[in-house]
């Protein structure tokens, strides 16, 4: 699938994304759409500094597709963190703290039916609402949470954007 998503514009390769994750009910297996298959140079982990702003860019272009055609569909950008080994409060406070702290995963956009939103984010250990740092816009929400995972004896993490 990136290979197609790779032939068109950025835009194009997002709107393709939303719409044939929604026709093919996709969405119900967390098809999300990387970064890297938007813009292949974000594939090079030299350039992670910039994952995060190209990230909230692709957010911002998906989230305006979605509410212009009246979708009923919820738009998350997710940042996998660096694994810990126990569970812990997160304080990171503006983009450079969260650059340091992303894993080597590339950020990715995810869509959640409206009504079944909530049914994702269940096994939560902890979810914290975080000051949105990443994007001037009140309706935007950014958060941090945690799950263990018991068989690799570590914590999961990740800040995603809703």
């Amino acid at each position: 699938m990136g290979h197609y998503y790779r032939t068109r514009s950025r835009s194009k390769c997002i709107y393709h994304w939303i719409d044939d994750t929604i026709r093919d009910g996709s969405w119900r297996n967390h098809n999300d759409l990387h970064i890297d298959v938007i813009n292949p140079m974000y594939d090079n982990f030299k350039r992670m500094p910039k994952w995060v702003d190209s990230a909230v860019a692709y957010y911002l272009i998906a989230k305006q597709y979605i509410k212009k055609n009246e979708l009923p569909f919820v738009l998350v950008l997710y940042f996998d963190l660096q694994y810990k080994d126990v569970i812990g409060d997160y304080t990171v406070q503006n983009k450079q703290e969260l650059i340091k702290d992303i894993d080597h995963t590339p950020p990715s956009l995810y869509l959640f039916h409206k009504d079944e939103i909530n049914n994702f984010h269940n096994d939560e250990i902890e979810k914290t609402e975080l000051p949105n740092f990443l994007v001037a816009d009140d309706n935007v929400k950014l958060y941090y949470y945690q799950t263990v995972d018991e068989d690799h004896s570590e914590v999961n993490r990740w800040v995603y954007m809703e």
